[in-house]
């Protein structure tokens, strides 16, 4: 147990936190469409490719004197690949499943190998890949704030052509829409968010942030709207629930954010048990 209270230290954990509940309120809305498209391992390759992205970042000040941000590299590797799973095709020669796949082996492999040259930065990469949202500086912040408003923008202006593409994009290309462009943008929005709340909290946490709340919601309910409203609710609830926990008990943050994400499913198994 903690010999400081929880509120006591509230200014350790204040910005910690916020862009804790910010990173779970993009991943579980991004989410539900990477579920309704069956790309649920989307946001597993997306953070790999966003934490090759950090290690690589922080290799180059070793090899070439030049210190590029570790965040702006992230957010563009993790959302490159997103975009270019946009462009795959599931009837392809190598269809989407693949090409995530492809992305989650090497990005992996690679942050894994590139990061023993780092041995003094082996904290930071292992926050990374693993998710240790201890810390919180303005840039993150701000990263978190700006993506937040963005995407909210970007599918309020294409609401009616992501619903589509990701319910229905055979009608949608009937119809004379641009199943790929559209395809590419929210992908390209997934990637964002993603990559942002991986450099926030690792990406063992966004993934099951992107993930699990979507699937609860969607087990409880064949209302789009309803769904997100619970994935969203229950992937903030577990991420506080989750950040207080690990921090009244010392256990890894990540880790006890994952574990209380979980819960979110309950609901929704009870009720198709119950239907059975």
């Amino acid at each position: 147990m903690s010999e400081v209270s929880f509120w006591e230290a509230s200014f350790l954990w204040r910005d910690p936190l916020l862009a804790a509940g910010l990173s779970a309120l993009l991943c579980a809305f991004v989410g539900v469409y990477v579920v309704l498209k069956r790309s649920a391992f989307v946001s597993a390759a997306v953070s790999q490719s966003a934490g090759l992205g950090v290690v690589v970042a922080l290799l180059l000040p070793h090899l070439f004197d030049w210190h590029p941000s570790a965040l702006l590299v992230g957010i563009v590797a993790g959302t490159l690949s997103a975009g270019l799973f946009g462009l795959s095709r599931r009837g392809g020669r190598v269809g989407v499943e693949s090409a995530i796949a492809l992305a989650y082996v090497v990005a992996g492999a690679a942050s894994l190998l590139l990061g023993t040259f780092l041995t003094h930065e082996y904290e930071a990469v292992h926050g990374i890949l693993f998710g240790d949202a201890v810390a919180a500086p303005p840039e993150e912040l701000w990263a978190l704030g700006l993506t937040t408003v963005a995407v909210a923008a970007l599918h309020l202006a294409f609401v009616r052509q992501f619903l589509f593409v990701s319910f229905d994009p055979e009608t949608a290309a009937a119809m004379g829409m641009k199943v790929a462009r559209y395809n590419v943008a929210l992908y390209f929005s997934a990637g964002l968010a993603i990559s942002v709340a991986t450099r926030a909290v690792g990406a063992l946490p966004v993934f099951a942030l992107t993930v699990i709340p979507a699937a609860g919601g969607l087990l409880l309910s064949d209302r789009l709207g309803r769904v997100i409203g619970f994935a969203l609710a229950t992937a903030l609830g577990a991420t506080l629930l989750g950040y207080y926990f690990s921090f009244i008990w010392s256990l890894p943050t990540g880790a006890t954010i994952v574990a209380t994400t979980a819960l979110a499913l309950v609901p929704g198994v009870v009720r198709r048990s119950l239907a059975h």
